[in-house]
């Protein structure tokens, strides 16, 4: 018994042993279960804390900084960093980082994205990950050897960090270490869970910020448009409005809210806004012009665009975006009334009056219609001595005080210059007619005053009636206006009948007309050129005179068919035609030396509205370079709304055209106004250069115009020069151009073409 007491006391010592080891082995165990399940339950918090952060909008670096936490809790050692990329710029900058020292940081700011460039700059450049047990024997380090040993920084591992939607590297996930260091499997799992988990904090961060720069976007394009924007719900309430509204109503936003838009809009749009509106309800956008009120009741012209707004698929209510054009509105309600009116006068013009007869025409009634055409007696020479405004103030008062005696239904026409016509069409008996123009001629009774000038006027009337047959209505006008000029012969202040026997000279008028039309047609017109020479006898230019050739009678006199063309129209195809035709010759022109010519505009061109547009077209076509033509305009055209002729007059200028007013002095025009109008030509009138160097008055007169506007850097060119004393005299006083037949009648352009063949030949041998 004794002898196996040692044997019990081993074998109970064993056991002893086994389980004090059981026990030891259980207690390891059991804490390294609970460090896994520290490190797992810390990680699942972690990622828990960084997804809550995403939906409570956290800042970004917050989120970041935790993940760098976790990385470095599971990782002994650890040094994390986050680095973002810039996309314009190309390089790394920090965006998170916890342990890293911040001059490390900082330094790195600015990384290149680039191969070779440390672990994060190739790590981005290349998309893949970099691992490096020993920053100190890669030479992708060397740039920053020094930093790192300052730092006592050794290994990294740099992962890119990939967008999701498009595989882009946004940035890169790196684990730095005061030692060498090679990854485990485990850890490059943590590490490539949570850079997946940065890579949507990225993201989301980004589009977080193109939202709220979309949002503010929207709220300066709402808040900030000089245009009226609002909203309206389904029933047509605003529910939001910006500050151009409320400027455009006069009314508070608080006003508006909730009001229906009906409170703006006029009675008379309601019903066609509601349509619009209904429509756009119905998911159709609209556009279209109404009238709206402010709170004072005022009017503004509106060009709406109504848009459905659509959320998940269903509309909830209506966009509204309003453009003021109430200025756009009232010029073009200003461009329509001018087009049938005089501008001057505000009185129908000559085109609506022409509409006006061919209506009662086309109306085939028996009802009697007369024509009254009034011409004022005297009203030249008050435009010649007191200049052009003090005449359009004259012809004002004069509309006005026609229109009290010419009454509706009834037409007062302002026809042209100092020309009135009233059309008659609820009078039925000649009686009748004879005291309206008594009462016409009594208007002129009293004086004109105009500030502290007084001035008197009558008048000739010249009346046709519909009872004698006419195939046009406007022959209704000519023969009032014959009759005008037999009551002009009769003295001032008279009135006279049309009857057949004045159709000897109407018929004439009106078959020239016809002719006129022919000629056209037929191109039986042509141009002659009259040479404008320097001082030195050289050709300057040439200017175009228009000649009609008729098959049977020869060459027609412009004097007789320019001023029948005016009256009729026929002078606007003409006037283009020369202008084609002189542009087209100046072709040939320029080849013998002559490289500008001078064309005649007709006064009645600027009351075209495409006048421009077509003289532009025509200098377009025959690619005419800027001083190659000169446009000469009579005093007669600054007669009537001087400022808007001299506006057209720039506009001739800018398109490279020069101005040149013709005739000088032979008409109302006073040397002031040449420093008012657009124009760098001056042609003195041949009266006043007729034997200049004899006649003391007409050479005082000459010397005074040249003097005047040599300061003004307008030049002169004299008119009707033939004598070779008068071009002595001219030259020495300062005139370096002049035109005339001493030098050269005006000729067809074959026959110029040689005489400036030979003057050529002359300038060479000289």
């Amino acid at each position: 018994m004794q002898d196996s007491l040692p044997e019990y006391s081993l074998l109970a010592t064993g056991i002893a042993i086994v389980l004090i080891a059981t026990t030891i082995f259980v207690v390891v165990v059991r804490k390294r279960a609970e460090k896994k399940y520290q490190g797992t339950n810390y990680l699942i918090q972690s990622h828990y804390e960084a997804f809550n952060s995403l939906a409570r909008h956290r800042d970004i670096e917050s989120r970041l900084l935790g993940i760098c936490r976790l990385i470095e809790s599971q990782i002994d050692g650890a040094m994390c960093s986050i680095m973002a990329v810039d996309k314009k710029t190309q390089t790394l900058s920090t965006a998170a980082s916890v342990s890293l020292p911040k001059s490390y940081n900082r330094a790195l700011d600015g990384l290149a994205v680039a191969d070779g460039v440390g672990a994060c700059g190739t790590a981005a450049a290349l998309g893949e990950p970099v691992l490096v047990a020993d920053m100190r024997k890669d030479q992708r380090f060397n740039e920053f050897r020094s930093l790192l040993e300052q730092q006592g920084l050794v290994a990294c591992w740099s992962h890119p960090i990939f967008a999701t939607s498009d595989s882009d590297v946004i940035g890169t996930f790196a684990i730095y270490f005061s030692e060498p260091r090679v990854p485990l499997g485990p850890e490059l799992e943590i590490i490539v869970r949570n850079r997946d988990l940065v890579a949507l904090i990225i993201e989301h961060e980004e589009q977080r910020r193109k939202q709220a720069r979309l949002e503010q976007s929207q709220s300066s394009l709402f808040t900030h448009n000089p245009d009226a924007v609002f909203m309206l719900d389904l029933e047509g309430n605003f529910t939001s409005v910006n500050r151009s509204v409320c400027e455009l109503l006069l009314l508070k936003e608080e006003d508006l809210l909730g009001k229906h838009y009906e409170l703006a809009v006029p009675e008379s749009d309601q019903k066609r806004t509601s349509e619009h509106f209904e429509a756009a309800k119905a998911g159709i956008p609209q556009s279209y012009e109404i009238k709206v009120k402010d709170q004072t009741g005022q009017l503004h012209d509106l060009a709406i665009t109504n848009i459905p707004i659509i959320i998940d698929g269903e509309i909830t209510g209506v966009h509204g975006i309003a453009k003021d054009i109430t200025e756009r509105i009232q010029r073009e309600e200003a461009l329509e009334f001018f087009t049938s009116h005089d501008s001057l006068t505000h009185l129908v013009n000559r085109s609506a009056m022409e509409q006006r007869l061919q209506q009662l025409q086309e109306n085939k009634s028996d009802a009697a219609i007369f024509v009254l055409f009034i011409d004022l007696d005297g009203f030249k020479p008050i435009n010649d001595s007191l200049g052009h405004y003090l005449g359009d103030e004259v012809l004002i008062e004069t509309a006005q005080r026609l229109q009290q005696v010419v009454s509706e239904p009834n037409l007062l026409c302002r026809f042209g210059g100092d020309e009135f016509v009233a059309v008659i069409q609820d009078m039925s008996a000649v009686e009748q007619v004879n005291a309206l123009c008594a009462e016409v001629l009594a208007v002129f009774e009293q004086p004109f005053r105009i500030g502290e000038v007084e001035v008197s006027l009558s008048a000739a009337i010249g009346v046709s009636a519909n009872d004698i047959e006419f195939k046009h209505p406007m022959e209704l006008t000519q023969r009032a206006d014959v009759a005008m000029y037999e009551a002009k012969k009769r003295g001032g202040n008279s009135v006279y009948w049309y009857s057949a026997n004045l159709d000897e000279g109407l018929g004439y008028k009106v078959a020239l007309r016809t002719k006129i039309q022919e000629a056209l047609a037929q191109e039986q017109f042509e141009l002659f050129y009259q040479p404008i020479m320097t001082d030195k006898g050289q050709v300057a230019g040439a200017e175009a005179l228009i000649r009609w050739q008729h098959p049977t009678k020869g060459y027609v006199s412009p004097a007789d068919f320019i001023p029948v063309a005016e009256r009729t129209g026929q002078i606007i195809p003409i006037s283009e035609w020369v202008l084609k035709q002189a542009c087209r010759d100046l072709q040939q022109l320029k080849l013998y030396g002559i490289k500008s010519v001078s064309v005649n505009f007709s006064p009645i061109q600027f009351y075209r509205e495409d006048f421009v547009s077509k003289t532009k077209a025509i200098l377009e076509q025959f690619d005419i370079k800027p001083g190659e033509i000169t446009v000469e305009i009579t005093e007669n055209v600054l007669v009537n709304d001087t400022q808007r002729i001299a506006e057209l007059l720039q506009q001739l200028r800018d398109l490279g055209l020069d101005v040149a007013i013709d005739d000088f002095g032979s008409g109302f025009a006073s040397l002031r106004y040449l420093n008012m109008l657009p124009v760098n030509k001056l042609k003195i009138d041949r009266s006043f250069i007729e034997n200049i160097h004899e006649n003391s008055h007409n050479a005082a007169i000459t010397c005074g115009i040249l003097s005047m506007v040599a300061g003004i850097g307008i030049e002169t060119v004299a008119e009707g020069v033939e004598k070779e004393e008068e071009c002595a005299y001219l030259v020495e006083h300062g005139c370096h151009f002049m035109q005339g037949f001493l030098f050269s009648k005006p000729k067809p352009l074959g026959e110029l073409l040689k005489w400036a063949e030979r003057q050529q030949s002359f300038e060479n041998e000289r």
